[in-house]
This record gives C-alpha cells, sequence and structure tokens, in this order.
C-alpha cells in the first residue's frame, strides 16, 4: 500500500471517529417550561407542610384542582424547599405535554400523610399575571423556550379561593 493510501485511510477513520462518538442517537428533545421563584410568608407548623408541588394546567380546571392532578390534567413537579425559607426556585418543563397557553399555574401544599389522597393536599399559592391579582394569570409558553420569571406568593395564613 503506498504512503497516500495510508494516509487517506488514517484521515478518512479520524473523521468518523471524532463526528460519531454518540453512534445514532435521536437528537433530544427540545426543551420547555416556565421556572421562577416561590415565596413564602406565615409559614404554618413544619407538620404541616409535608411537600409542596407545582402543577400547571392546559385547561382551567373545575372545582377540584386535586383530584384533577391526581387524573394526569396537569404537568407537576415538586419543589424542593427549606421549611421557614423566604423563597424557592423551581423549573418545570412540560414534555410530553404540548407547547402553547396554560391557564392555571398553582402551588399544592401536602399537609396530610398520605401523597396519594387528594384530600392530603390544597392549594397554596396561585400564579397571577404581573399587576393583575384579581384573577388567576395565564401564560403562553413558546415551543423550544423555557419563560422566566413565573414567580408565585404562597401565603400560607391566607391561601387563594380554588377555581370556581
Amino acid at each position: 500500500m503506498t504512503l497516500q493510501i495510508k494516509f487517506f485511510i488514517v484521515c478518512f477513520a479520524l473523521c468518523f471517529s471524532t463526528g460519531c462518538d454518540q453512534g445514532l442517537e435521536p437528537e433530544p428533545p427540545p426543551q420547555y417550561g416556565i421556572a421562577g421563584t416561590i415565596y413564602f410568608r406565615n409559614w404554618p407548623p413544619p407538620d404541616s407542610v409535608r411537600e409542596l408541588a407545582l402543577a400547571a394546567f392546559k385547561v382551567y380546571p373545575g372545582g377540584d384542582v386535586i383530584n384533577e392532578v391526581f387524573q394526569g390534567k396537569a404537568r407537576i413537579t415538586f419543589v424542593s424547599f427549606v421549611y421557614g425559607d423566604s423563597a424557592a426556585s423551581y423549573a418545570l418543563l412540560f414534555s410530553p405535554f404540548p407547547p402553547g397557553t396554560y391557564e392555571y399555574i398553582a402551588v399544592g401544599q401536602r399537609f396530610g400523610p398520605n401523597r396519594f389522597s387528594p384530600t392530603d393536599w390544597r392549594i397554596a399559592g396561585v400564579y397571577y399575571s404581573p399587576g393583575d391579582t384579581s384573577r388567576p394569570g395565564t401564560l403562553f409558553v413558546p415551543a423550544n423556550q423555557v419563560v422566566q420569571g413565573v414567580n408565585i406568593d404562597v401565603d400560607f395564613r391566607s391561601p387563594p379561593p380554588p377555581p370556581s
């Protein structure tokens, strides 16, 4: 074999070895969703805040929000928090839920012992459009974007009214 052919084979092999480090893996799905901060006031006794979860609904829920979460009508994430802190950051990615308008975004508080019992949860805070606390805010989430600054106030002593 001539030196030129050997050089060509080595170059050819190098091109393929550096360009295919992950094989034929599919492209990761685009990430979209919401992120922000939950602000806390008036913490109740520690044993009554067992978990916090954030839920986003494409369709404004009926009167029983917690049951709708359990029926899979919302995208949820559990929120990491330190009892007594004034705030906690969160990120909720919506895949496999589609991008689009979300009509209700809320923080749920589990106060009872059973994570899977709707009677052990209550709504503790709701997303409102900036400057308008008269009704829950709607939020458009475009494809391929995480909407930042979706902040929610939680006043444990004064929870928001349930959807009607």
